[in-house]
């Protein structure tokens, strides 16, 4: 399972900055995964298409699944 929340959105022309907080649960070659992650995309817009140029995840420090 993957939730998305509190999304933010910038943006700056034909470029956007998103940032969500992503809740992950579920499992990886049998392993378990679970987690909040603080997500931030970059999309540019060419030709009329936004397109996503940057994606990074990382743990947000004290949250608890």
């Amino acid at each position: 399972m993957v939730r998305l929340q509190d999304p933010y959105i910038r943006l700056y022309g034909d470029t956007a900055i998103v940032l969500v907080r992503e809740e992950l649960k579920g499992a990886s070659q049998g392993n378990p995964i679970q987690g909040q992650y603080r997500v931030t995309m970059v999309f540019v817009r060419q030709q009329g298409r936004w397109l996503l140029a940057s994606m990074q995840f990382g743990p947000i420090a004290g949250a608890h699944p």
